[in-house]
């Protein structure tokens, strides 16, 4: 409502400037030169000329000094504009590295929980491929800690399991166990 109120009051200020300008400019400029004695009619009508030339040159000023303000507020809106532009893309850009990065984290922890079941397999070649995708996520991780370089993790979704390099109980050397996972 203010905003439509604030276009009219401008409006109607324009149009009685102009039309007080075309007053002035019409009837007010001759009513200056009556009271002159000793010039003639040509000279009187020249001074008429010559002051209604320089009232129009002055309303052509006027113009001019608008136009800059109006470009002036332009630019701002368009400088201030960019730097929204700027400022979302930026937001944009570092929230899709955000969703990359889980979604690479959680493909990786779906291929590791995927070749961890397969080494429960009862199938030689299953628990192979599921120990060859461990060896593989291995290499591709460089991120840690991740699913395959969380070493504590077994700790917490199994009380009481070994920690890494913790002799396991009845078991002769790493290289047995890693054979009887195979089924050697």
């Amino acid at each position: 409502m203010w905003r439509w109120t604030k276009r009219l009051v401008v409006l109607v200020g324009v149009v009685t400037f102009f039309a007080g300008f075309g007053w002035l400019w019409w009837h007010w400029v001759p009513i200056l030169y009556e009271g002159y004695n000793g010039i003639t009619q040509a000279e009187r009508l020249n001074a008429i000329t010559n002051t209604r030339t320089a009232l129009l040159a002055g309303l052509a000023a006027l113009g001019a000094l608008g136009t800059f303000w109006i470009n002036g507020r332009g630019q701002r809106f368009t400088a201030e504009s960019l730097r929204l532009t700027e400022e979302n893309l930026r937001l944009t850009k570092s929230s899709q590295e955000v969703t990359f990065r889980l979604a690479e984290r959680g493909h990786s922890t779906d291929r590791y929980s995927k070749a961890i079941e397969q080494l429960g397999s009862d199938k030689l070649d299953v628990r192979l491929g599921g120990i060859y995708a461990l060896e593989q996520l291995a290499r591709e991780s460089t991120s840690g800690p991740g699913p395959v370089h969380d070493r504590g993790g077994s700790e917490r979704i199994r009380p009481g399991a070994q920690r890494p390099g913790v002799p396991i109980p009845g078991a002769r050397s790493r290289r047995r166990g890693s054979r009887h996972v195979c089924g050697s």
